[in-house]
């Protein structure tokens, strides 16, 4: 420690501050800064009592500042090159001296030149790890908000299904689940804006089987769905329901087929879109019984149940989880069903195979819908929705909301939610090429 500042221990504060020694750094420009006080209770004690000033130095000051301080008060001899220190009666009239350390301009300076040199450096490392595929990105996921496209028109059974799981799923993840409905094209541009979107498992698609037998209508589809789409679990089944308006003179499934095939195109029945599985159960009915329909699409199935409670049309088909509001509401009457035995959820309504119609003695068919991503995410994003989704599939809470909807909730392997896709390509596709359904 320079003789000149050690002069300072038989100096007032004040004096303290304008002496030579801590305004003059070896002809450099003048500039040392405080940088804290502490009380000695005796000098040459080890243990030191924190001042007010000092706790605020520490607290708040930077490691360099923190080693400093703490290698003056430990040892007042072992101090750091530009660094002073001087020591004052102390300020409370206490016969224990005030000890001041103090940084010269030329430290401060070189200390700033350190920083900025360690700043760039750390700021290339990270930048390398990124380029190299070794960046904490997929580590740290999730670290902002996920969004799920929901591609149909609010209240129907994609819509209803991508909220229930985002609910359940922000708590999982512990991070904000968004739902977009992003509509048209019987659910492609919805599922293209994912498939277009960065592989980093923040933008993920709600979708059902219809997803296979859209690009089959359209023909032109955006992308291709084996490779545009990475598998992630499967949600929930559901069966179809045909429903009519409460003061409909149809009563039966068997009524409303007996029309189609006496006076064919009379009767309008909507969907949730072309290539929708509400489309496919119409094109099922028809080619079994060859009683034909005039078939309104619309973008989701929201608006068909709209127009059916209306009047405006005669019947609509929708998946039972998003009409069994409007049928306990009394705004619909449900006619049939497509599962294989009678729900307990609605126990009067008969299924499609006990209308007494020969050609539909085996008829069945059910909605399943699942969660995916853009394809080529990263294993690890894959696997931590994975084991997300089977955390929400698997809760009594989110078990018991589908239930109420009359949806059985189950999560699959990826691979297991592959085959069925793969499965209702050779199923429902031919149907499809073989009634040459085209979008209109």
């Amino acid at each position: 420690m320079p003789a000149e500042a050690a002069d300072c221990n038989r100096q007032a504060f004040a004096s303290c501050l304008a002496c030579p020694a801590l305004t003059t750094d070896a002809g450099q420009k003048p500039g040392p800064q405080l940088v804290g006080v502490a009380n000695r209770p005796v000098a040459g004690d080890p243990a030191f009592d924190y001042s007010p000033q000092l706790q605020a130095a520490r607290a708040n000051g930077d490691r360099w500042t923190k080693q400093r301080l703490d290698t003056f008060l430990s040892d007042p001899q072992a101090m750091y090159p530009g660094t002073w220190m001087a020591a004052r009666p102390s300020a409370m009239q206490s016969s224990a001296p005030t000890f001041c350390v103090f940084s010269t301009a030329r430290e401060l300076r070189s200390r700033q030149r350190r920083k900025s040199i360690m700043r760039t450096v750390f700021a290339w490392a990270i930048a390398l790890a990124t380029l190299a595929g070794i960046g904490p990105a997929a580590a740290e996921f999730p670290d902002k908000p996920i969004k799920i496209q929901a591609p149909y028109a609010p209240g129907g059974n994609i819509d209803v299904t991508a909220r229930i799981v985002a609910d359940k799923l922000k708590d999982v993840l512990n991070i904000t689940v968004l739902v977009e409905n992003k509509a048209g094209a019987s659910g492609m541009i919805g599922a293209d804006a994912v498939a277009r979107s960065a592989p980093d498992g923040y933008n993920l698609l709600v979708s059902a089987n219809s997803m296979v037998d859209v690009p089959a209508i359209y023909g032109n589809a955006p992308y291709d769905w084996k490779t545009a789409f990475q598998p992630i679990s499967h949600i929930q089944a559901v069966p179809a329901v045909i429903v009519v308006p409460p003061d409909s003179p149809i009563r039966t499934l068997a009524d409303f087929i007996k029309v189609g095939r006496e006076t064919p195109g009379k009767l309008t029945i909507g969907d949730s879109g072309v290539g929708t599985t509400n489309h496919i159960v119409i094109e099922l009915l028809s080619d079994a019984t060859k009683a034909k329909f005039t078939i309104v699409h619309y973008k989701g199935s929201g608006g068909a149940s709209i127009d059916a409670i209306g009047g405006q049309i005669n019947a609509q088909v929708d998946q039972v989880n998003s009409a069994i509001g409007h049928i306990r509401g009394g705004k619909l009457r449900p006619i049939a069903v497509t599962s294989d035995a009678r729900m307990p959820e609605l126990p009067d309504v008969p299924t499609v195979k006990e209308s007494g119609i020969p050609e539909l003695k085996d008829f069945t068919y059910s909605t399943y819908t699942g969660l995916f991503g853009p394809a080529k995410m990263p294993p690890e994003v894959l696997k931590k929705l994975h084991d997300a989704m089977v955390t929400v599939l698997t809760d009594p809470v989110t078990i018991k909301r589908f239930a109420d909807l009359t949806a059985t909730a189950r999560p699959s392997t990826p691979e297991e939610l592959a085959a069925m896709l793969d499965h209702e390509d050779k199923t429902a596709v031919p149907l499809i090429k073989k009634l040459g359904i085209k979008p209109e």
